[in-house]
């Protein structure tokens, strides 16, 4: 099967309110499945501003996969930081029922409340140990197959730390690496269309695990676009 990776480059950011107009102009107008990396948890605002634009009469669906659920509006006195990337999501027009978040386990008071009566769909860390992986991946798939389009935006501090040390908020309590895979692989027959992965900060972590754990997520992702093309499980 032909299936071609290109690199575009990467796109400075100095100044949010400038530069996020550049990123989400360049995904609105892709003609491809955007893969982007962050950066902070912030980029991607402008991406997923970009995915509502391309998908502006559609359906658009979120698996968040995140220690955090960015829901604040404003944080340190702003409404563009890496806590303020969903709210600024569901103000561009994608639905709290056509969000998933997968892994949270730290949240601040001005959040729980869309939390717990927003409408979003909320599977925290402990459910996912309680419940299982396949039956949480089971769940956010039959809410997110009801979408025309799927966006993941992956946080790489949904994994536990022991597996990811290498990120600016590392919180106890979190995701094994072999969960992370199983909850990509489960979305393989969703209506797929990009990948976000963010907060993975090498100098935090000599080893280089948590660089190795974002690219083989990433390979994952590329693994499950190719397998649907083929008609595979």
């Amino acid at each position: 099967m032909d299936m071609k990776v290109c690199d575009l480059g990467d796109i400075e950011i100095a100044d949010p309110e400038v530069d996020f107009v550049k990123v989400r102009r360049q995904v609105a107008t892709l003609p491809n499945m955007p893969i982007l990396l962050g950066g902070d948890h912030s980029v991607t605002i402008p991406i997923l501003q970009g995915q509502r634009e391309r998908y502006k009469d559609l359906r658009l669906g979120v698996l968040w996969v995140d220690a955090h659920p960015d829901l604040c509006d404003f944080f340190d006195g702003s409404k563009l930081s890496h806590a303020n990337t969903m709210r600024r999501a569901l103000e561009f027009g994608i639905e709290t029922h056509d969000v998933c978040m997968v892994g949270l386990r730290s949240w601040e008071d001005q959040e729980i409340d869309l939390i717990e009566n927003g409408g979003i769909h909320v599977y925290t860390a402990a459910d996912v140990a309680e419940r299982g992986i396949r039956n949480v991946a089971d769940s956010v798939y039959n809410i997110l197959n009801d979408c025309d389009a799927v966006h993941i935006s992956l946080d790489i501090d949904c994994l536990d730390p022991s597996v990811a040390p290498g990120t600016g908020i590392p919180e106890f309590g979190g995701l094994t690496s072999r969960e992370a895979l199983t909850l990509i692989k489960g979305m393989q027959d969703l209506p797929l269309v990009g990948l976000d992965v963010v907060e993975i900060a090498p100098p935090l972590d000599p080893s280089e695990a948590t660089v190795f754990a974002g690219l083989k997520i990433i390979m994952e992702y590329i693994a499950v676009i190719a397998r649907k093309k083929q008609g595979k499980s």
